[in-house]
């Protein structure tokens, strides 16, 4: 699947995101993000 998003949308939702969790994790896979889409 390809998707194309503008970058300055993108940055701002890892910037939301990133508000969410700390900076140092002990959990690996809290440093990730997933993203997925909707519809077509």
């Amino acid at each position: 699947m390809k998707v194309q998003v503008l970058q300055e949308n993108l940055q701002r939702g890892l910037a939301t995101v990133s508000r969410a969790v700390p900076s140092q994790t002990s959990l690996p896979i809290a440093a990730n993000v997933l993203i997925g889409t909707d519809g077509g």
